[in-house]
């Protein structure tokens, strides 16, 4: 008697690691995209002013001045989904090892679901040289 309850034990946790498998992949394929707002990549924008410096040289004093353009960042909207039912993931690795290939599927769906919008594009208030020293008239 006790041989059969092991064995209807074994198969009912063998039939639910079946049925359970590839379940991360799928609630991640079906779970919605999370949205998030970064900062995008630099950029130089148009020259906005002039930085001037000094030097001295042979008892003569040389006035230098240096363009400088005003950095400009992106703001962007990252959306991509994310992992769910992981605890699944880790009933299955011991049984059959499925585990593993439904993490690897579950990580190319992250992946594949990966959007990039371009919301605005905003001075930073820093300034870049974008230009050669030249020397100050007057």
């Amino acid at each position: 008697m006790h041989m059969k309850t092991s064995l209807r034990l074994f198969a009912v946790i063998i039939g639910v690691t079946v049925c359970c498998s590839g379940c991360a992949s799928v609630l991640t394929q079906m779970g919605p995209l999370k949205s998030e707002l970064k900062d995008g990549e630099k950029s130089i924008g148009e020259m906005a002013r002039y930085s001037y410096s000094a030097r001295v040289a042979d008892d003569v004093i040389y006035l230098e001045k240096t363009p400088m353009c005003e950095e400009k960042r992106e703001k962007i909207r990252e959306m991509k989904k994310l992992p769910r039912g992981l605890f699944l993931m880790i009933l299955e690795v011991p049984v059959f090892g499925l585990g593993v290939a439904d993490f690897a599927l579950t990580y190319a769906v992250i992946e594949n679901s990966k959007e990039k919008e371009k919301l605005a594009e905003y001075g930073t208030g820093n300034y870049i040289e974008c230009g050669k020293k030249s020397p100050a008239s007057g």
